[in-house]
Order: structure tokens, then C-alpha cells, then sequence
């Protein structure tokens, strides 16, 4: 649970308002990690730059793939052609049955193998699992990574939320789809951002309700992790 400030004001406009801190996130993140290990041969992308979804962000020396990739495939090509060959020889009662089911079975093997040699073989590059910003790239072209070695952070800034809480005073006053008033102090601009998750329990230290709302327009002036103020 985050920590967030809460205070009251007193406006002309209105008798009493709640104001409550607020953190502005993004709509969506991903940090993104090497499927395998492996060499890094090239970075396509650069610190803030934007992506568009299946765009290439990270490619890996790929050769070992590729090699087992065709190895896999002229297996499952022979296999193909044992099973073909054989379906004729039991036609003609030249094999048994058992025989022939002995094909089937290492055809599907065959093919397994070359579906999973396919699988790795495409997971030599990292594509961009939606439109975003990078926010950190943690990798350097030509380093070794281990599996499971983060390498690129995304957001997707398409649509910005305000994480906020809301007071005991104001648990019961709002619900999904009421507006809110959000107010960036270092510029005295306001926005305003529609209630669309409510946590479902309060949290029993605080006495409080996690709410969070997505920000009505695209604003410039907003970033993820700057902190706001929200008004209701």
C-alpha cells in the first residue's frame, strides 16, 4: 500500500473540500527480461525513446538457434518421409501395424522438437509488448546475460492514472465514475480524472480505501511519479 499525505481545505467555491495526495502512474508497464542467456547483438531502441507494439527492442546472437532450428527441422522432414514410406509398406502388408504406429510416434516427436527449436529460435529478439516510452534500458549491446536478466523497462503513457486514498470521512462519498479534481502544485494547473478502481476492503492500520482514477486528457505536464494533489 502507498503512503499518501491527506489534509483539509477551505475554498470559496466550496464549504469544505478533501485534498489528498495523489501519484501520478502509467497506464500500463512491463520491465522485460532475456528469455535465455546469451549475447546481446544489437539495442533498437534508446532511453525515452517511444515503440510501437512487436517493434524489436533487443536482439541476441542468434546462431546456436538457427543451428538447432535446422537440425530440428531436417529431423522431423525425415520423419515425415519414414511414416509416408511405411504407410505405403502396411498398405501393401509389407510392415505391421507396429511398425507403422513406431513411425507416427517419432513423427510427432520429431515435430515437438521442431516446435520448440521455432519457439526459442523467435525468442532471440524482444519485441515491444505494446506502444510505450522506455523508461531504463539495464543492458549494453555485446554484454552476456544470464536468463531472466531484466533488460528494458516500458510505459505506456497513452492514458495516465492518479493513485490516491481515500480518508474514512470519504469512503462512502465516491464510487466508480465519480470525477475528481487533480491539481499539479508546481504549475497550479487542474485536471480532472474519473474514479475507475476502488479497493475492495479498507485497510484496517490506515482506515482507509486505495482508489485510483484515469486522467481525462492527455496532459505533457503530467509524468508517472509525480506527485499531485487530489480534490473532491
Amino acid at each position: 500500500m502507498k503512503s499518501f499525505g491527506l489534509s483539509v481545505l477551505c475554498i470559496l467555491s466550496w464549504t469544505t473540500v478533501a485534498d489528498v495526495t495523489g501519484l501520478i502512474t502509467p497506464n500500463n508497464s512491463a520491465t522485460l527480461s532475456a528469455f535465455q542467456q546469451g549475447v546481446i547483438s544489437q539495442i533498437h531502441v534508446e532511453l525515452g525513446s517511444t515503440t510501437k507494439q512487436d517493434s524489436p527492442l533487443v536482439s541476441f546472437e542468434c546462431e546456436l538457434p538457427k543451428i538447432e532450428l535446422a537440425m530440428a527441422k531436417s529431423q522431423a522432414d525425415g520423419a515425415g518421409l519414414t511414416n509416408k514410406n511405411n504407410q505405403r509398406l502396411f498398405e501393401l502388408q509389407a510392415i505391421g501395424r507396429e511398425t507403422l504406429a513406431l513411425s507416427q510416434v517419432e513423427l510427432a516427436r520429431t515435430q515437438a522438437e521442431l516446435e520448440r527449436a521455432q519457439y526459442i529460435s523467435s525468442r532471440c529478439v524482444i519485441n515491444s509488448p505494446f506502444n510505450g516510452v522506455v523508461q531504463s534500458i539495464d543492458v549494453k549491446q555485446h554484454e552476456f546475460v544470464e536468463a531472466n536478466t531484466p533488460l528494458i523497462t516500458l510505459l505506456d503513457v497513452s492514458q495516465l492514472k492518479v493513485e490516491f486514498l481515500l480518508s474514512d470521512a470519504l469512503i462512502t462519498q465516491y464510487d466508480v465514475g465519480d470525477v475528481v479534481k487533480v491539481v499539479l502544485p508546481t504549475q497550479d494547473k487542474t485536471y480532472q480524472a474519473t474514479i475507475t478502481h476502488l479497493a475492495p476492503s479498507i485497510d484496517a492500520v490506515s482506515q482507509t480505501r486505495f482508489a485510483e482514477a484515469v486522467v481525462d486528457a492527455s496532459v505533457e505536464e503530467l509524468l508517472p511519479g509525480t506527485s499531485v494533489r487530489v480534490m473532491f
